[in-house]
């Protein structure tokens, strides 16, 4: 015969091994939903782009996630590195940060973290956040940038550059800058 105080413990352990197993719909979904987990995903890795036989652009990501969902994207969750290059091949400055969302259906790259944007004239910008609409060649932020050259530092909240960060302007601007004339 069984003592009773074990079927009680064998009870209480058949209880807490099925109540253990149970998961709710919602977390099974989150693990399991194409649109959450990434489909495809790439460590120490470098991607080159190129249109019409022209590498463009250069990606060296710690992490490439790609997902698929209504729009495409990927992520690089981790730090980044991106080289970029104009129609002739030629190089046109660089890009590293910390974390940085591509939208291939819009293509717009978001990037947030420590940035820092450097051009082929050597002019440095600082910031926390991009935005680059790429079919428009236009980068945004509405944050604070820094942006440093050979003769200045520039700081102000908003900006507004084309692609190769050669021509940019900045909204509520303050700093020091070279006024001299060098003809």
């Amino acid at each position: 015969m069984i003592n009773p105080f074990r079927k009680i413990a064998i009870a209480f352990a058949v209880v807490f091994v099925l109540a253990g197993c149970q998961n709710e719909i919602s977390e099974i979904k989150a693990i399991t939903d194409p649109k959450l987990v990434p489909v495809q995903s790439t460590f120490n890795s470098c991607f080159s782009y190129s249109s019409d036989g022209v590498i463009r652009t250069k990606i060296y990501a710690v992490q490439l996630d790609q997902y698929v969902s209504d729009s495409s994207y990927l992520i690089a969750p981790k730090s980044f590195y991106i080289q970029f290059f104009d129609s002739l091949g030629e190089y046109t400055g660089t890009m590293k940060g910390n974390e940085a969302i591509f939208s291939q259906k819009s293509n717009i790259l978001w990037t947030k973290g420590d940035l820092v944007l450097e051009n082929w004239k050597k002019e440095k910008l600082e910031t926390t956040s991009l935005t680059f609409y790429l079919d428009s060649d236009l980068v945004y932020t509405p944050n604070f940038v820094r942006i440093t050259s050979e003769n200045s530092v520039l700081e102000g909240t908003g900006l507004r550059s084309n692609g190769s960060f050669s021509n940019y302007e900045i909204n509520q601007t303050s700093g020091n800058f070279d006024t001299q004339n060098n003809e």
